[in-house]
This record gives structure tokens, sequence and C-alpha cells, in this order.
């Protein structure tokens, strides 16, 4: 019996410390398709860290952005929830968030916690750094982070975060690359050489780019005289043609855009690497893409097609196998639930791409949203005077207009093509309205944003 009391009461030794949570990185490459990608197979040489990273872990090529713009990707990506959920998008409710007279949209919903929030409580520090103002200090979008800043450019991005890598906590680093939003520069590529010539003499321009012109970029939201809309509203109208030698010179510019994202993405993952101990988990995915003539079309943000949807989404990390390929359609703002799957602070939460990866059917749906901008209805009306919402299933892609009307896209080529599958349509089309509801209205508390924010997007582009 003493042998016994003494085993008993002999030093256990302590239980192992619990795991150090790893850092945890979101990139988003604003404004890049998937298509634009080496990563994805694109034959230009634009993504070579996205390429490498994906080689190191998981790539999805069926990934769709949740809409066909910035505010309310975001607006998902750091709630967890679709659009029509948090209704940060182009909205003519009475609650609207007015920038200028030209740009309508609903503010995020207050009562959703935000990505941010939830990883502070865990005891995360998380920091937002975007070059993209909209998504900026003063936005809302910025809800919960310890530091959120505009910053001017990519590469001051970069730099920023570089000085921001000391703390000891775990971190939670969020950053939008801007390099392939417009105006497109004209970056140092080799496919780009031979449009110098064009930005050293512009009074030698072809007549339809002399009124975007800037010096080394192109600007299409100018205005060709002070009476008339903005380019990019012409062009989308019908009232002006963008040539095909015009085209070839948007992708080209575009493409070099992109390399540069991936340029600075490549910085920012060293950065990451040289100052941060323990290996972090990545994700890296873009808010929308964008049109450069298909169809007649430019820029982004009111319509739902394959260019503006397929976005690149890549995860590397612990646990992450490396070159895994999913080919099943996942819907972009599933990273809020795999980053905080990953992070330890929700373990196996609803919608994580990480049982995907464990050979698990997504548990959400590849679902799209986009709703009519005030603006653009009144001033083009047409296709840009309803919204719309789309399901990617498989290789095919069902586009349904607000008014009822549907169109049903093969995707599994470099082109998108419509087909006429009543059938597959009419099941598609029954999931897509039982998976969303109507793109109703988001009743909330009316905003104003800072006359600083909004010269930052009168520069861009986004409102007059």
């Amino acid at each position: 019996m003493l042998t016994f009391i003494l085993w008993g009461c002999t030093p256990q030794p302590p239980p192992p410390p619990p795991p150090t949570p790893p850092d945890v990185l979101l990139v988003v490459m604003d404004t890049v398709r998937s298509d634009a990608t080496s990563a994805y197979g694109y034959a230009r040489p634009t993504t070579p860290q996205l390429a490498a990273l994906a080689a190191s872990g998981a790539r999805f090529d069926a990934a769709v952005s949740p809409s066909s713009w910035t505010w309310p990707a975001h607006g998902s990506l750091f709630t967890g929830r679709w659009p029509w959920e948090h209704g940060a998008h182009f909205t003519s409710a009475p609650n609207a968030l007015h920038v200028g007279e030209d740009l309508q949209i609903g503010p995020l919903d207050e009562g959703l916690p935000t990505l941010a929030e939830q990883f502070s409580a865990a005891g995360y520090r998380s920091i937002l750094l975007s070059a993209n103002p909209i998504i900026g200090p003063g936005s809302g979008m910025e809800r919960g982070f310890d530091i959120a800043e505009a910053m001017p450019n990519d590469a001051a991005l970069v730099a920023r975060a570089e000085t921001l890598l000391d703390d000891p906590r775990p971190l939670l680093l969020v950053a939008n690359l801007f390099s392939a939003h417009a105006p497109f520069a004209l970056q140092p590529t080799a496919w780009n050489g031979p449009h110098r010539a064009l930005f050293n003499s512009p009074s030698a321009a072809p007549a339809w780019i002399i009124p975007f012109l800037l010096p080394d970029a192109v600007r299409l939201f100018a205005r060709p005289t002070p009476e008339a809309l903005p380019g990019v509203l012409q062009i989308n109208r019908g009232d002006r043609t963008v040539p095909p030698e015009g085209r070839a010179l948007l992708r080209d510019l575009y493409d070099g855009e992109v390399m540069a994202t991936d340029y600075h993405l490549s910085r920012l993952l060293a950065a990451v690497s040289a100052q941060r101990s323990g290996s972090p988990f990545v994700a890296v995915t873009a808010d929308h893409g964008e049109l450069l003539g298909e169809g007649g079309l430019v820029d982004h943000g009111r319509l739902l097609t394959p260019e503006l949807i397929d976005v690149p989404l890549v995860l590397a990390g612990p646990g992450i196998p490396a070159g895994t390929v999913i080919d099943q359609p996942v819907v972009a703002h599933a990273l809020h639930p795999t980053l905080l799957d990953a992070a330890g602070i929700m373990p196996g939460a609803d919608g994580s791409l990480l049982s995907v990866l464990r050979g698990e059917e997504p548990s959400w749906p590849a679902i799209s949203a986009a709703w009519a901008d005030p603006y653009w209805a009144e001033q083009l009306g047409g296709r840009f005077s309803v919204g719309y919402r789309s399901l990617r299933e498989g290789d095919r892609l069902l586009i349904r207009a607000e008014s009822g009307a549907t169109q049903l896209l093969d995707v599994s080529g470099a082109a998108a093509v419509e087909v006429i599958e009543p059938e597959r349509a009419a099941a598609m089309e029954i999931t897509l309205l039982a998976a969303s509801p109507d793109l109703a209205e988001f009743a909330g508390t009316p905003r104003t944003v800072s006359d600083e924010m909004r010269e930052q997007l009168q520069v861009l582009g986004y409102v007059e």
C-alpha cells in the first residue's frame, strides 16, 4: 500500500506545450483573372511566384469570386458571408454609402463578425495593408484589424509590411496588391517593348486612344471631352469601339501589370520568410477579373462572365500537400472558414477548403452575384440595368439575370462557349434559386466617406 502511495505521488512530466499557431497570410491580387496567370497555364510567364507557390501547395482550378468587384468580394472574404447577407454591394437603397454622385454602395453589415475580429480574439496581431483605398481605413472593411493602412502602391505596401513583422505574437496579414487594376501602366516586359514608341510620341497615337493616354499608362476612365461620359461608359454603351489592335494593347499592358503584382507577391513572401519563424499558412486569390474587350466590353463589377469571376486560388503551408490540384468548383470566400480552420481557431469550420483537400465535396456552392449599379443603369441601361446571379457546376456556368433570362456556358476550354442544354440549365437554375434569395436591398445605417478617400477613388476611376 505504501509503495502504491509513493508511486502515485511521483511528479509526472508536464504536458507538452500547445502547438504554436501559424502565421496566416491572405493576399488578394486585385483584378487578376485566372486565365492571365502562368500558374493556370497562360503562355506568358506572368506569375512565376504564384506558380511556385501552387507547386508547393494546392491550386484550385475552378474557383469563382462571390462577386465581380472589390467591395462585395472583400465583404465576403472578411465575413465569410454571401454578398446578399453582408450588404456591401451596389444599391439604390436609402442606406447607400454615397461616394460622389455616381457611386452608391451598401455598407458592410456591422453585426457580422469579421475575420480580423475573430483572429484578434484568438490572440493574433491582425494587419491590413491595402493599395486599393476602397477597402482601406474609413471604409468599414478595416473593422477588427489592429493596424489598417491604405498604401499608395504595391511597392510601398511591401516596404511597410517589412516594418511590421517583428512582433512575437502570431500574425494575420491581409494584403491587397493593386498593380493589375486600371489604369494600366507600361511595365518593362518583353511583350511591351514595341509599345514604348506609342507613349514616347502620343501625338502620333491612333485616334481612339489619344484621350486616354497618360505618361506610360492608359486610363479608359478619362473623359474625351469635359461634357462626355468617361471612355469606359462610352465603350460599354457601344458609342466607342476599341479596335483589335487596341484590345491587343490593353491585353499586353494588363499582362504586364499581372506580372508586376506577382513580383510584389514574391517580395512580400520573402519578407515574411526572412523575418518570421515557422512556416506561414498562405492563401492567395483575387477579388475579381477584368474585361479587356471581350464582347466589346471593358472594366468589371456590373456583370458576371468568366473573365470577371474566374479567379486564382492557391493555398500553401502546414498540412497542405504539395502539387495538389482541385478541379471541383469552389467559391473564393470559403477562404474565411479555411483560414480560421488552419489557425486552429475554428477547427472543421463549415465551408473550409481543408475538407476539400481531404477528399470531401465542397459544402458551399460556387455562386456569384452582381447588382445593378444605379449610375451605370441610368447612363447605359440594357444589360446594366439588372442584377445577375451565376452558378458553376463542373464545366458549366449558368448566368441568370434578375429579369429571368438565363445563359448556359461551357467553360472547359480557353474561351467560354454558349451551349443549349435545357434540362441541365433548368436543374442548375433550380439549385441557384434555392441557394440564393432574390437580390434584395440590405437595410442598414447610412454612412459617408472622407474627402480623402473620395479623391483617391476618383483618381482610380471608381467615381468621377
